[in-house]
């Protein structure tokens, strides 16, 4: 019978140590953690493609301010005057008529063939990536289309359908201290078929946009030991309709950002601008540049004021409160600490902020 020299149990010993801990190590990263913070999450990473470019690195307030898609009146469009389209000319031909799903699979083909820097920064294999299907596109089949295109490379740990708007997601995941640690938000949407132009608010060309938001749910402890931007759920209030109010009133932002001040700590002069849905009726622009002038940084508010609509145009409420928190993190970055307001006025009678800050 052979025996081995003490040199060899010891370098059998090494191998057997260095898998077992790498085996404890994956199992840790695969189980649900317990103790997440039920405040904020933390977003680590942003990617967005509208017609107005690629979005995947910091932006400057200025020059984001005053980027504007070009727009299309092709006469085919039958739309009505003052009207027309911004689209993605990379994601592929685009017909007259064409369906949601079969515009959002060309989107989705084109952003796993663009976004190969930002995907290379997500640990997929523990990270859990969340749909938000486009509008007129059923849920069930929405997943059946991103997983059979999904990339063999990109071995994600899980993909689930969100069944709730966004501002519903995040609470009901905030309110679970458990969880997967990664979570990536998909949004794909259009309004460049017929059915999508039908919907498009007054004033705005019809649009399409992807974003994908890479959040991390981060331990419970003090906020200032996270290190990382975080973001604060939305805080809403609802009120008399808009049209019903002055030009100038700011109460009803006011009164939302103090509550957001409560709970994050951040103070209202630390905020370096607001990102908007783009929208400028209903009195939206003059409360909100009113607002901006008496309480944030001293800077003109046409500097740091960003509306997706003129980057995206037109698309679903979905994509762009999740395009406006992806434009809001690239914004943030540019700068190692401070501020930013996403300003969700959808409603004329609710009016909801969320909060990034570090």
């Amino acid at each position: 019978m052979a025996f081995l020299s003490d040199h060899e149990m010891a370098t059998l010993w090494d191998v057997v140590s260095a898998r077992r801990v790498e085996a404890e190590r994956i199992a840790a990263a695969s189980r649900p953690a317990d103790n997440f913070s039920t405040d904020y999450m933390e977003i680590s990473g942003a990617w967005t493609w509208v017609p107005a470019g690629c979005l995947d690195s910091a932006q400057s307030w200025p020059a984001l301010a005053s980027k504007q898609a070009i727009v299309d009146r092709s006469a085919w469009l039958n739309e009505a005057p003052g009207r027309g389209r911004c689209r993605i000319d990379a994601a592929g031909e685009l017909k007259a008529g064409q369906p949601p799903l079969k515009r959002a699979v060309q989107l989705l083909g084109a952003a796993f063939e663009a976004w190969s820097s930002f995907a290379a920064s997500v640990q997929w294999s523990e990270t859990c990536v969340v749909l938000f299907p486009p509008e007129g596109v059923e849920g069930d089949a929405w997943l059946d289309a991103v997983m059979n295109q999904w990339p063999d490379a990109l071995d994600v740990h899980s993909v689930v359908v969100a069944s709730a708007s966004v501002e519903d997601w995040f609470d009901q995941c905030l309110s679970n201290a458990s969880g997967v640690q990664g979570l990536l938000l998909l949004s794909i949407d259009s309004r460049l078929s017929s059915r999508g132009r039908a919907t498009v608010c007054a004033g705005h060309v019809s649009g399409e946009c992807i974003t994908a938001l890479h959040l991390q749910r981060v331990e419970s402890g003090p906020a200032e030991a996270a290190g990382g931007w975080r973001l604060y759920p939305a805080q809403r209030t609802e009120h008399e309709s808009r049209d019903l109010q002055l030009q100038t009133d700011t109460s009803d932002i006011a009164r939302v950002v103090q509550s957001l001040e409560e709970v994050s700590g951040i103070c209202a002069v630390q905020m370096m601008g607001v990102v908007t849905d783009g929208a400028t009726t209903d009195r939206r622009l003059t409360q909100l540049t009113t607002f901006m002038t008496t309480s944030l940084e001293p800077h003109p508010p046409i500097e740091r004021m960003v509306g997706v609509a003129a980057l995206a145009g037109g698309v679903g409420h979905t994509a762009t409160l999740l395009t406006q928190l992806a434009v809001a993190y690239l914004l943030a970055i540019e700068r190692a600490e401070g501020a930013v307001l996403v300003l969700d006025r959808y409603r004329g009678d609710v009016t909801a902020v969320w909060l990034l800050a570090r």
